[in-house]
């Protein structure tokens, strides 16, 4: 005896097609969320949540000798977080359209993609601040790659409804030194620019 049709197809074919959807696109769908729920949106960026976490996972893998390179040892300053704040971002912002602040908050991130090493990890950590996670980097290595991206930066203009515009920037570090967290280091950089 056979199933009965449906406009669907046979029971049995249903079956497979729910099974296939549920089982094999929800997984698919479950991954594309947490991807997604770690970016920016904006910019395709690591959100401030996500990168804070990465900067935890540096900071274990040096305190527990899982280095990705000989330099990442827990000695001070091979964990840090590189911040760049955009300081005229307000004054930009409201002479842009959204598709110009988007495509500027975009070339920010490609700039700063430019000064750092290949597994250098790098976030949006507000509107007008940018991080970035450089792992077995010494100390006086922080200011090379800081004067780098501040090169690129200077060098780059923004389109806005009242022409092209430079960008004014700050940059600091904040260096692992024994008891910071991604969320602390992240939180000191952050304050040390709006200072500025």
């Amino acid at each position: 005896m056979s199933e009965p049709k449906t406009k669907d197809g046979t029971g049995l074919e249903r079956l497979l097609t729910d099974m296939i959807r549920d089982g094999w696109f929800s997984g698919v769908d479950a991954g594309l969320d947490v991807v997604m729920a770690r970016m920016d949106g904006e910019t395709g960026l690591y959100n401030r949540e996500h990168f804070e976490s990465l900067v935890d996972d540096a900071i274990g893998d040096s305190l527990h000798g899982r280095e990705r390179r000989a330099s990442d040892g827990p000695e001070v300053g091979n964990v840090a977080v590189l911040a760049v704040r955009v300081r005229n971002w307000e004054d930009l912002a409201v002479t842009m359209t959204d598709a110009e602040e988007t495509a500027t908050v975009a070339q920010v991130g490609a700039a700063m993609r430019g000064a750092f090493r290949v597994d250098d990890v790098i976030g949006r950590i507000s509107d007008d601040v940018f991080g970035l996670l450089l792992r077995g980097c010494p100390v006086p290595m922080h200011d090379t790659i800081a004067e780098r991206c501040r090169v690129d930066l200077a060098d780059m203009r923004v389109r806005t409804a009242q022409g092209w515009s430079s960008l004014d920037v700050a940059i600091r570090t904040s260096s692992f030194s024994g008891a910071e967290t991604g969320a602390t280091l992240t939180g000191s950089v952050e304050r040390m620019l709006a200072q500025e």
